[in-house]
């Protein structure tokens, strides 16, 4: 704590007690620090770009204790009492509820959309998907040994499964969700079948050790998201990116890592090589 009877210019930090600021002005070199920190390639990192972003957009990543109402697909406060509860206790806005795909016949049409479209756009072969299923939020936590809770705020939780059973490839996928949280939800549970019928499972495990989950998940994020840029819905994409590189948890570093290797095409095309490329070691940690 400063002492309050000194100068500001005698108490401030960056002076080290000299009034004139002549140690500050002499002996360090902001900006050389700074051009060097970017020769290394260290000012455009996945958290500066989050942060870029939410400077561009004005928008807030969703913090679990935050007392408005949320909706749970979006993460948008709820206004009023403009929003729908589901059996299950989930919250969705209005504007999620006018394009929830419904039917099993409609999401698996959908699916299929975006399993042919990762095919083409990243140029790579992905397994026959025998079974999609459509299920509750109580059901698919189940199937991963979790509770699911409600609350009034956003609620983190899995919104798809991709099973491997002896090469047997099935995905499930959370019921009531808008279309864009399926395309993306469909988009990284297919990278998933592709990282199991791809990768050596061994030899991966043994290549990143206690990151190789952070390896896994965070392709996985990067994937959705960038075929959501790649299928010109950028707006959604930039939202979600924000939100998703702030996350403190294997999702949130595994898509930093990704990000400072495979930076985002923002237009139609790619515009540098992907993480399928390199099935063998996706990243150099």
């Amino acid at each position: 704590m400063p002492d309050r009877n000194l100068d500001y210019s005698t108490s401030h930090f960056l002076t080290f007690g000299d009034p004139q600021g002549l140690v500050y002005e002499t002996r360090l070199d902001p900006a050389g620090a700074r051009d060097y920190l970017a020769a290394m390639g260290m000012d455009n990192g996945a958290l500066t770009q989050a942060r870029r972003l939410r400077h561009q957009h004005g928008r807030f990543v969703i913090a679990p204790d935050e007392n408005d109402p949320r909706c749970d697909f979006c993460g948008h406060v709820l206004s009023g009492v403009e929003y729908e509860k589901l059996r299950d206790g989930r919250d969705r806005c209005v504007s999620c509820s006018r394009t929830v795909v419904k039917g099993q016949q409609a999401v698996e049409a959908l699916f299929f959309q975006v399993k042919a479209g990762l095919t083409e756009k990243f140029g790579i072969n992905l397994p026959t998907v025998p079974t999609v299923k459509v299920v509750s939020q109580d059901k698919l936590s189940r199937a991963l040994g979790e509770k699911f809770v409600p609350t009034k705020n956003f609620d983190p939780r899995a919104v798809g499964v991709a099973t491997n059973r002896r090469g047997q490839f099935g995905i499930m996928l959370e019921n009531g969700a808008p279309r864009l949280n399926l395309i993306a939800t469909s988009a990284h549970e297919l990278t998933h079948i592709w990282q199991y019928s791809t990768w050596n499972w061994e030899k991966m495990e043994a290549l990143y050790g206690d990151s190789f989950l952070a390896v896994c998940e965070g392709m996985a994020k990067w994937a959705e998201l960038q075929y959501l840029f790649l299928t010109n819905e950028a707006a959604r994409a930039d939202e979600m990116l924000l939100e998703e590189a702030a996350r403190e948890d294997v999702y949130g570093y595994g898509l930093r890592l990704y990000l400072n290797r495979y930076p985002m095409s923002r237009g139609v095309c790619l515009e540098s090589d992907t993480p399928f490329d390199h099935p063998e070691e996706p990243l150099d940690l």
